[in-house]
Formats: structure tokens, C-alpha cells, sequence
């Protein structure tokens, strides 16, 4: 989505800009994040849904491995409002 970068930075849809996540969080639009296969792996897994919350992430949406991956713990995802399908 945002050509020649890898994780931290988001694509403007309006503007058509490459932003870090931090500076695309601060504008005043509804968020969605288009989770790769890595998505919501590694020793801070739960930060996948604490951060998505704190950024004002209104969904994620992912890849059918992504959405049955077990590593980002239930509670975690039910404290913050994410539900899997």
C-alpha cells in the first residue's frame, strides 16, 4: 500500500501521501489497517490490539491466516473492541 516501505508508515488514501503511522493517526478520518501475514506476531503481539486502539483504528482486516492466527490473545483483542470472524 505504501510502494518501497516496510511496516510503521501508512498511505494517505486522500492525499496520496507516505506517512509514518504516528503522523496518519493524528488526522481527523476513520482508520483501517490492511494486516499482512506477519501481522500481530513477535514478543509484542498484544500491541497489535492495544495500538490499533489507541491510534483510533476503527478495523483491521486480514488474510483468512491472519484472522485464525491465535497469537494476539483473545482478552487483549475483547478489551479493546476487536472481534474476529
Amino acid at each position: 500500500m505504501a510502494p518501497g516501505t516496510e511496516g510503521g508508515f501508512a498511505l494517505n488514501h486522500e492525499s496520496g501521501e507516505v506517512m509514518s503511522v504516528y503522523d496518519a493517526a493524528q488526522i481527523d478520518a476513520p482508520k483501517v489497517v490492511l494486516a499482512g501475514s506477519q501481522y500481530g506476531t513477535g514478543s509484542s503481539r498484544d500491541w497489535a490490539a492495544k495500538g490499533t486502539y489507541l491510534l483510533g483504528v476503527k478495523a483491521v482486516v486480514g488474510s483468512p491466516n491472519v484472522a485464525s492466527s491465535p497469537v494476539i490473545s483473545i482478552p487483549s483483542e475483547a478489551a479493546v473492541g476487536i472481534m474476529k470472524s
